[in-house]
């Protein structure tokens, strides 16, 4: 999961962003958790998607974001795209996780198991691009994940 993870991270930078600028990857180490960072300066969540006839009516980055984490949704119309995000973010976070994205104004988080998870949005400062941040580990976090 931690590997589909990054490469389809990385993957969406180089196939939706359209930056002229590289992304940003961090990472740390902790026994037992691992933590990852993807940041990107593109057009985001929202712009992206409107590139697809499908999703051009799309107002808000919040609402782009939400139709981004449904299996399928992507910005090319021809199937084969959109499969990865959902499924493996969530599948961090099932690893003792969370996750967060935020594009435009729209914040996503989402964390604890199958069993039990715990979604919420919010709103922040307008940034560009999309920035995705996880967490995850082989047993619960001793401290919140985000702040």
């Amino acid at each position: 999961a931690l590997t589909g993870a990054v490469s389809e991270i990385i993957n969406n930078v180089w196939q939706h962003a359209q930056a002229s600028d590289p992304a940003l990857l961090v990472y740390c180490l902790e026994p037992g958790r691992f933590h990852v960072g993807v940041a990107d300066t593109g057009i985001g969540v929202l712009n992206s998607l409107r590139t697809n006839p499908l999703y051009e009516s799309l107002k808000t980055s919040m609402a782009a974001l939400k139709r981004a984490m449904i299996v399928g949704v992507s910005r090319y119309e021809v199937p084969g795209h959109g499969y990865g995000f959902d499924s493996l973010l969530r599948a961090v976070a099932d690893q003792w996780g969370a996750v967060r994205l935020r594009t435009g104004q729209a914040v996503l988080e989402f964390h604890g198991t199958t069993d039990l998870r715990d979604a919420t949005t919010s709103y922040g400062v307008a940034l560009p691009g999309l920035q995705i941040a996880f967490s995850c580990g082989n047993k619960p976090a001793e401290a919140p994940i985000f702040l």
